[in-house]
């Protein structure tokens, strides 16, 4: 193998050490020869994935070009010794583990909190995040998101203006409204809630938001779709627009064959929307006679076709559970 390898041009080379992990990388191709070497030492955007409390025997050798670092479960690392991270994604993470983001996270250009074990730590970080305290900070992935509030440590939020781009999977109905007036300068956001409260009429205009992909986790759709409404209202120059929503069967059907789609407010509300994309997950399709579910399937994609008939950009797609 090795020797196939040697016969690949250096530019080969790199490009499939780019898909290496950065301690299985020196494992497998330092030492061999100084051209391996040579050309180990010349990667500067290194990914390094920990899943163990033991160091490497190479961790030395890389640490200080290690871009991207992920971590996982409760493994202790030590931030300050990757001193060029850029990104950080940090999985089941617990206190050590989150206070070093607070300590040591200042030079981070992305942040990702997977499923964070911690709940005060977990806070304190958002709070220092959506109050603008990494000056580098451009993106973040945040699940199980809580707005600040005066009960839990007095919490605020002011504004993060860097923010470009964010990902929120929260059960608070109420986020959106907190993240929307703590960065004025998004242009993406993908948000993923339980349900969607009313939107408040003071929060501010986003006209940089192009795009947002909005999922609802429950099998319930809102009766009262006038939230949408006053959700959008907030995003007037909105070009992208996914909406993801799961139904179970068989009650649901005669519904989505009458469904707007959401048509009328989108229509109205987001002028210069390019592309509108609704995901349909459908659960318990074993339940129903398949020729009868196809027969309701084209149904129901007529009757999207015919809410949005002069624009074909706009499409929906059905995925079956």
């Amino acid at each position: 193998m090795t020797n196939r390898l040697e016969n690949l041009p250096n530019e080969i080379l790199i490009e499939i050490f780019h898909y290496f992990d950065a301690r299985r990388l020196y494992r497998s191709f330092y030492n061999l020869n100084h051209r391996f070497n040579t050309l180990l030492q010349s990667l500067t955007h290194l990914c390094l994935i920990i899943w163990s409390l033991k160091d490497d025997l190479y961790d030395d050798l890389f640490a200080s070009r290690v871009r991207t670092l992920v971590v996982h479960f409760d493994v202790i690392y030590t931030l300050s010794r990757y001193i060029n991270v850029r990104h950080l994604v940090l999985f089941h993470s617990k206190h050590e583990q989150i206070c070093q983001i607070m300590n040591e996270g200042f030079h981070l250009e992305t942040i990702s909190l997977i499923s964070p074990r911690c709940f005060y730590s977990t806070l304190g970080v958002y709070e220092m995040i959506f109050s603008n305290q990494f000056p580098r900070l451009k993106f973040c992935h945040l699940t199980n998101v809580y707005s600040p509030s005066i009960e839990l440590r007095q919490l605020s939020w002011s504004q993060s203006p860097l923010l470009r781009s964010l990902r929120i999977s929260s059960h608070d109905s109420l986020i959106h409204v907190a993240i929307l007036n703590a960065c004025p300068n998004l242009s993406s956001l993908s948000l993923s809630l339980f349900h969607l409260d009313q939107t408040p009429l003071n929060v501010q205009s986003h006209r940089n938001l192009k795009k947002l992909k909005f999922i609802i986790n429950n099998l319930r759709w809102p009766s009262d779709e006038t939230i949408f409404e006053t959700f959008f209202c907030t995003m007037p120059c909105l070009e992208r627009l996914v909406i993801q929503r799961s139904a179970a069967l068989p009650d649901i059907l005669n519904e989505l064959q009458q469904f707007d789609w959401l048509a009328k407010i989108i229509l109205r509300r987001l002028p210069q929307l390019k592309q509108f994309i609704f995901y349909l997950q459908l659960v318990n399709t074993s339940v129903m006679n398949p020729l009868d579910f196809n027969q309701y399937i084209c149904q129901i994609k007529k009757n999207f076709v015919d809410k949005f008939h002069n624009y074909t950009n706009y499409r929906l797609l059905i995925n079956q559970a």
